[in-house]
């Protein structure tokens, strides 16, 4: 009896501590590190980025619905309708970007700070500055548009209200016409 007890619990363990797996300690970057202290700025406090989406891509999540069904583990219970929600996708870092997206690294080329390069930021100004003029003419001609919409919904409504009032005139007359004939025919009997 003892040897069983024996072997049992020692295949346990083999069992238990087969499946551990340990994972590798994380790189330390020592050259990342000495090149902030050569240098004369600091290293930086948070990631610059606009965007945690620049960065990190969300995980995506699915819902299921599911009607009514019996549980298969005992016929006793019912389940009632109801949504399983599944995550189908962890969430994962963006490796590769696209041309909208910009991901700020910082400063990488030069020692000095970039803060404020006037070259580059008349170029990106000018660039915004085109992009909202291009903006603003297509919302122009999208305001014309509907001013001119509401325009002739005013005239296709003063000419519904005109016909109604024609209508509403002649609805009448057909209304009194009709009373005189009932009058005569009531008359004649």
């Amino acid at each position: 009896m003892k040897i069983l007890i024996v072997t049992l619990l020692s295949l346990t363990g083999l069992f238990v501590t087969g499946c551990y797996q340990a994972h590798p300690p994380y790189p330390r970057l020592e050259s990342t590190v000495a090149s902030y202290e050569n240098e004369l700025c600091t290293p930086p406090q948070s990631i610059p980025i606009n965007n945690e989406a620049n960065v990190r891509l969300p995980e995506r999540i699915k819902a299921y619905a599911v009607n009514r069904y019996i549980d298969p583990a005992n016929p006793r219970i019912l389940h009632e309708r109801h949504v399983v929600y599944r995550i189908e996708e962890d969430p994962t870092w963006r490796l590769a970007t696209d041309e909208n997206r910009q991901i700020l690294i910082g400063n990488t080329l030069t020692n000095g700070k970039l803060n404020y390069n006037p070259v580059l930021m008349e170029k990106e100004l000018a660039l915004e500055l085109q992009r909202q003029r291009i903006i603003n003419e297509v919302l122009q001609s999208h305001s014309d548009m509907l001013i001119d919409t509401g325009a002739n919904l005013n005239k296709d409504h003063e000419i519904m209200l005109e016909r109604s009032e024609q209508l509403r005139k002649a609805l009448e007359e057909q209304g009194k016409i009709i009373a005189e004939m009932k009058e005569r025919f009531d008359s004649k009997n």
